[in-house]
């Protein structure tokens, strides 16, 4: 089973200025607002409205709004579900 949640991001919002992992098979990301930054240990991916990726959760990652002003919302998908 997958799990799915939408999240807004306030302007400048991470959830820890430090990567983590966690377990499971993929993480999918898709904007629908904003810009999202998607941290990876040598890559830095910035996403706008429309864009998405996958990748790995296992991989140390992390993720902000860049923004100074406007709120960003993601929908995230994680597979198999966590919670």
């Amino acid at each position: 089973r997958a799990q799915g949640c939408e999240t807004p991001v306030a302007p400048h919002g991470t959830p820890d200025r430090n990567r983590y992992s966690h377990q499971g098979d993929v993480s999918i990301v898709y904007v629908l607002n904003g810009e999202l930054e998607v941290r990876f240990v040598d890559d830095t991916i910035t996403l706008g409205p429309g864009d998405g990726m996958t990748f790995s959760p296992t991989q140390p990652h992390s993720w902000r709004n860049p923004s100074l002003s406007e709120e960003t919302i993601v929908i995230w998908v994680m597979l198999p579900a966590q919670f």
